[in-house]
């Protein structure tokens, strides 16, 4: 399965650590996807890990500067 969507079903039942450790693959095997910075961010926030979070969605915004998620955060 992808990691992604992998990633993606954790995220729903609440398991963000098992997430991130999906999202981290996902990057990996993808690195220049903003989604998955952007998805990660989103985990490394529910994790209160803000620094992480705010690199990643630097990371996304510097791959598409309209990725919608990301500029919906600055609102």
């Amino acid at each position: 399965m992808e990691a992604n969507t992998k990633a993606n079903e954790f995220f729903k039942k609440g398991d963000f650590p098992e997430a991130k450790k999906y999202y981290d693959d996902a990057v990996k095997r993808d690195p220049k996807n903003p989604k998955y910075y952007c998805n990660r961010g989103i985990v490394f926030q529910k994790l209160m890990e803000f620094p992480s979070a705010l690199r990643d969605f630097e990371q996304c915004i510097e791959f598409d500067s309209k990725y919608i998620k990301v500029s919906d955060l600055n609102n």
